[in-house]
């Protein structure tokens, strides 16, 4: 853990470095304080004796940095563009539980925060899990479990909300597998891969009216 940790603040200490502004959300592991959008009682019991997973240590870590603002749940405004951050989702969810209607106000208040921005076509979704039942979240690896492979993986919420609210852009991750791109309506989704795999998505976007071009590294 301490070895990942120092490997994190490497590239933080990289980025801030650039002098531009630097937008992120948390993934699975950047942060032991969170829950997933499902009801599942074995996370309270793993963590009743072992107080260190509830430690936070990649938030603290991130506040140092000037040039980097993580978006959890929160919004960042750059060059006419206004960026919303969905973390650490990892797994489809539960439509019905507590959690997942929790999680679901959180971010459908913060939608309607954002409507003229997004009616402008100037809002953009960052999710850590793309949506639900696609080509981006399609398990394919060999390397994949029997009980996973050849299953969709995405977020239902995060399909939600893109069927919704159809914001201009939603970029996403976590399914390795998954690097492309997909319309959802008039939102365009992009996963841009693993980054430790070297793969990455070089995305521009319009200064005003205009398409949304895209680069994928692989």
């Amino acid at each position: 853990m301490a070895k990942d940790l120092r490997a994190g603040e490497k590239v933080l200490k990289i980025l801030n470095r650039l002098k531009i502004p630097v937008v992120t959300i948390t993934g699975n592991v950047d942060q032991t304080k969170w829950r997933e959008a499902i009801d599942e009682p074995y996370y309270e019991k793993s963590r009743e004796n072992w107080k260190w997973l509830d430690q936070d240590f990649l938030g603290d870590m991130i506040k140092k940095y000037k040039n980097i603002r993580c978006v959890d749940y929160s919004h960042s405004k750059f060059n006419g563009y206004t960026f919303i951050g969905w973390p650490k989702s990892s797994f489809p969810g539960r439509v019905k539980s507590k959690n997942y209607k929790k999680i679901k106000k959180q971010m459908e208040r913060l939608f309607n925060k954002f409507r003229k921005e997004n009616k402008e076509k100037k809002l953009v979704f960052v999710a850590h899990n793309g949506p639900y039942n696609t080509r981006l979240d399609l398990i394919k690896s060999k390397e994949a479990h029997k009980k996973a492979k050849g299953k969709h993986y995405g977020a239902k919420l995060t399909r939600r909300l893109i069927d919704k609210y159809q914001p201009f852009l939603t970029i996403c991750g976590h399914i390795h597998e998954g690097m492309g791109m997909q319309k959802l309506g008039k939102t365009l989704v992009i996963n841009t891969g693993s980054a430790h795999e070297g793969k990455a998505a070089i995305i521009t976007l319009p200064e005003n009216k205009g398409k949304i071009k895209v680069k994928f590294i692989n």
